[in-house]
């Protein structure tokens, strides 16, 4: 029997000059945080511009790997490779 698949959460930002980053980002540190507590940690497709959601992590000191996939990954279903740019 096969561990169960954790969960994918797709989150859209908004507007790349807005709130939306901020919000999205503060939101993933606090779910990841929980359930690393419970290690069934999901994995989180944020949906947005990259470059601004980089800067607004940078901004707010919020350690979080951000990996960017094309449109086609994620209609293959293609997981983001870790460690990438």
């Amino acid at each position: 029997m096969q561990p169960p698949r954790a969960a994918t959460l797709a989150v859209t930002l908004g507007d790349p000059v807005g709130v939306g980053p901020e919000v999205a980002l503060r939101a993933v540190r606090g779910l990841l945080g929980a359930a690393r507590r419970r290690q069934a940690a999901p994995r989180i497709v944020l949906l947005g511009d990259l470059q601004a959601t980089r800067d607004t992590a940078e901004r707010l000191g919020i350690g979080v790997e951000l990996v960017p996939v094309t449109r086609e990954d994620l209609g293959r279903g293609v997981p983001p490779a870790a460690g990438g740019a």
